[in-house]
């Protein structure tokens, strides 16, 4: 993945052997995701492929990971905001995201971080290293894609 310098809403969606932040970025990179029970930002020491991080770059950089590509994951979320992770691969339709209960994504929608316009706009698709805010309105557990043997 190819970073320009400066903050990017970013997944990384390979599960590695060392999946710290200061192998994946190092150089004062910092690298922040959401805490859905403090309702805060928090600094992160490893990168999980399920979620999203606000990952603030001083100069440009490249990102390798190698490892196990997820084509689809499960996770227990609770009630309320999350940053998500995408999908290793092409792009897909987020109609792909499924709770149990359903209940919990009626009336939601899918958030990306557009950078040109320094705005959120309603995502239609789940793109490879991309970072995604969904708002749940019950616990349960969220599904992107088909999960494999992760």
């Amino acid at each position: 993945m190819e970073l320009e310098a400066g903050l990017h809403m970013v997944s990384i969606p390979v599960q590695g052997a060392d999946m710290s932040v200061d192998t994946l970025f190092p150089d004062g990179t910092t690298v922040r995701t959401w805490d859905p029970d403090t309702k805060s930002y928090v600094e992160a020491t490893t990168i999980d492929p399920t979620k999203s991080y606000w990952v603030d770059v001083p100069s440009e950089c490249t990102v390798t990971v190698s490892g196990t590509p997820l084509d689809g994951w499960t996770a227990t979320l609770s009630a309320g905001w999350h940053m998500i992770g995408s999908l290793y691969g092409d792009p897909v339709g987020v109609e792909t995201i499924s709770a149990d209960p359903s209940s919990a994504l009626e009336g939601s929608s899918v958030y990306c971080w557009n950078p040109s316009t320094g705005r959120y706009d309603v995502a239609t698709q789940i793109e490879q290293g991309k970072g995604y805010w969904v708002v749940l309105s019950e616990a349960c557990e969220l599904t992107v894609g088909t999960p494999g043997d992760q």
